[in-house]
């Protein structure tokens, strides 16, 4: 029994050397390593890609929707022309919470700002524990009036004199004053 363990191990060592020193089907085994990590690699791209169009979309859609919203013109609720630019991008709306808007005091500016994340879920990453990804996106937009100077320029010229042009330009001249100091408010 003994001799038969001697015999075995002697035999183990043996295999144990020529297989240490084979060479045979080594490069087979570091190409399938390589090929592999190529993969895994490729698609660490495709999530990296697909994120970034994610972000890019919200955060052109968030834009869009807090210019829209600012605009002083705009008859709409500003959370409401918000949350409608999401929806018909296909996006989740965001909350009350996630928007803000401030009005100026005499209604001469908005401002609206939004701030949203989206979670872009993983297709390859997820192999090596990145389950998700956010995309974040955040922006600002404020349109106001301040205080206006208007310049009047009229024409006096020789050419004002026919079919009377000056002497109709006084009256109008002075209704176009008396209409815009009708309807600015005090300091502005």
């Amino acid at each position: 029994s003994a001799n038969l363990r001697k015999h075995l191990s002697e035999a183990g060592l043996r295999r144990l050397r020529a297989f240490r020193q084979d060479e045979e089907g080594s490069l087979l085994i570091f190409g399938l390593f390589c090929f592999v990590m190529m993969l895994m690699l490729s698609g660490v791209a495709l999530d990296l890609m697909r994120f970034e169009e994610r972000r890019t979309t919200l955060q052109n859609t968030i834009d869009r929707a807090s210019l829209a919203a600012a605009d002083l013109q705009q008859t709409l609720a500003p959370k409401e022309v918000v949350k409608d630019y999401f929806r018909k991008a296909g996006l989740k709306a965001p909350t009350d919470e996630q928007i803000t808007v401030v009005n100026g005091a005499h209604g001469d500016s908005r401002r609206v700002s939004v701030a949203v994340a989206e979670t872009v879920p993983t297709w390859f990453m997820k192999l090596v524990g990145v389950e998700t990804l956010s995309a974040p996106g955040v922006s600002t937009a404020e349109e106001s009036v301040g205080k206006i100077e208007i310049s009047l320029v009229l024409d006096v010229s020789g050419s004002m004199n026919s079919s009377s042009r000056l002497t109709n330009l006084k009256p109008a001249a002075k209704s176009f004053v008396d209409q815009i100091f009708d309807s600015a408010e005090e300091d502005k």
